[in-house]
């Protein structure tokens, strides 16, 4: 790839990875997995552009899905939470439209595997460019930190979250969609300085490539965003002292449990027709293991939930939560408002 062909605003790549809940329901024997889903994460070099992932669970109706509520997240679904290449195709156009749509032409650097592959396919404003099949991870930016620090930031909220719920006796389940949630917001706030040491790691700089000598795979310049924070290891130890997860287990070993797990096809066009058939009825079914989504709160529910935050936040002096929640009370009430003349509209036309 020449670098003086395209800005490192408009060089992207974009990989699949995998996205694991913490279930503590089976301990003592083991800490389960207790959904996996494949996750689809694309970023410019810079940093400036992080794409909204596209996440692959096995579910295309879990039950915590019911109702209004919108996903953080592009959700798509099969029988093995895989990228296949349909699912790709498909979210490959929605890219190039949304570049052609910005005025933008850009290269998209993607990993050299069947469900990636898609001649049939026209791009207007996307250049397609493969890494050599099996090429090794030092060549590949996300690979090189980006991948590791995501992970660590949302696992780490979801260990914060599982010890406030152990110890105030709170369900400590985290069902689909708010684990959604957490991994949305873990990835709203990766350090753009990640994704520009990542990528410069793997070789991709302006001007000309830069080697690392002696470079580990997933290090990077950022210590803050390349290992665990202290708080979350201290979380863990908790967690194993008292009990909720195996004392025995590593904070890095439950961090990397899901690396090896196969996130795309590499099948057969044979396989890839016979899947195709068998997809359809299999992950258009409900999610029996999920969590049924909460009932809707009402006006009065949130405003009181707002009022007891408001109370919380006064005692701690904390100007700047204060505004934030003010912020957001400003954005819900807006949004009652609408509901509430919704509803007058729909009272008058009956």
């Amino acid at each position: 790839l020449r670098h003086d062909r395209y800005r490192r605003i408009r060089i992207f790549r974009s990989t699949s990875t995998t996205n694991a809940g913490l279930s503590v329901e089976r301990y003592p024997h083991n800490v389960v997995l207790h959904y996996l889903c494949s996750v689809l994460l694309c970023t410019n070099m810079d940093g400036s552009d992080k794409r909204p992932p596209l996440v692959i669970g096995k579910s295309a109706k879990p039950r915590c899905f019911k109702g209004t509520r919108s996903l953080p997240v592009q959700y798509k679904a099969n029988n093995k939470s895989w990228m296949t290449r349909a699912i790709f195709t498909e979210w490959m156009m929605a890219f190039d439209r949304d570049m052609k749509r910005q005025g933008r032409k850009v290269c998209l650097l993607l990993d050299n595997c069947s469900a990636h592959h898609s001649d049939e396919v026209k791009l207007t404003n996307t250049e397609l460019r493969f890494f050599p099949p099996n090429c090794t991870s030092v060549l590949q930016p996300l690979d090189q930190g980006v991948i590791l620090s995501l992970k660590r930031a949302y696992r780490g909220r979801l260990i914060h979250r599982l010890l406030f719920n152990t110890e105030t006796g709170r369900d400590t389940k985290v069902d689909l969609y708010v684990a959604l949630q957490i991994m949305s917001a873990a990835w709203s706030t990766l350090g753009r300085s990640v994704i520009v040491n990542c990528f410069r790691h793997a070789g991709f700089a302006e001007g000309r490539p830069v080697h690392s000598a002696g470079l580990t795979p997933g290090v990077t310049d950022d210590d803050e965003e390349a290992s665990p924070a202290p708080g979350i290891a201290a979380a863990w130890k908790t967690l194993g002292e008292i009990g909720t997860v195996p004392p025995n287990l590593e904070l890095d070993e439950y961090i990397g449990a899901d690396a090896c797990v196969v996130v795309h096809e590499d099948v057969s066009d044979e396989q890839i027709i016979k899947a195709a058939r068998n997809d359809k009825d299999s992950s258009d079914e409900e999610d029996d293991d999920v969590q049924e989504a909460p009932a809707a709160a009402t006006a009065v529910q949130v405003m009181d939930a707002f009022d007891v935050i408001r109370n919380f936040v006064a005692v701690r002096d904390d100007d700047v939560a204060m505004g934030l929640l003010t912020e957001c009370e400003n954005r819900v009430t807006a949004l009652l408002a609408v509901k509430r003349k919704q509803t007058k509209l729909t009272d008058f036309w009956h």
